[in-house]
């Protein structure tokens, strides 16, 4: 699944930035875990209740990706600049994926 992990890794930002809760949850495994420099979830259900929570929380999210580093075929450290109702936050994510296709792990680091 080594080509559709990019298509899949776009698809997670799109699905982000226009707040698709629906496309996240089919994005992200069962044991998906989220660590940013705050938190950090384990499983579907925490990481959801998360991001759910950041959508209510901002009207607006604009994410701009800057740049796609490929570290292997189910690894991505990826450059991204986003807009929460005009803040703005530079962010390194590195993002695993598993043989499904799916998220494992978001570590997003703020630069």
């Amino acid at each position: 699944m080594t080509t559709n992990n990019i298509d899949q890794l776009q698809n997670y930002f799109y699905s982000f930035r226009s707040k698709n809760v629906e496309e996240l949850n089919n994005i992200f495994s069962e044991d998906v875990e989220l660590k940013d420099w705050n938190n950090e979830f384990v499983g579907k259900p925490q990481v959801m209740e998360e991001i759910v929570g950041i959508f209510q929380n901002f009207d607006t999210i604009e994410l701009d990706i800057v740049q796609i580093y490929k570290s292997s075929n189910n690894k991505f450290a990826c450059e991204i600049t986003i807009h929460l109702d005009g803040e703005m936050l530079r962010v390194m994510d590195l993002i695993d994926f598993n043989d499904d296709g799916k998220i494992t792990q978001l570590v997003a680091y703020k630069r």
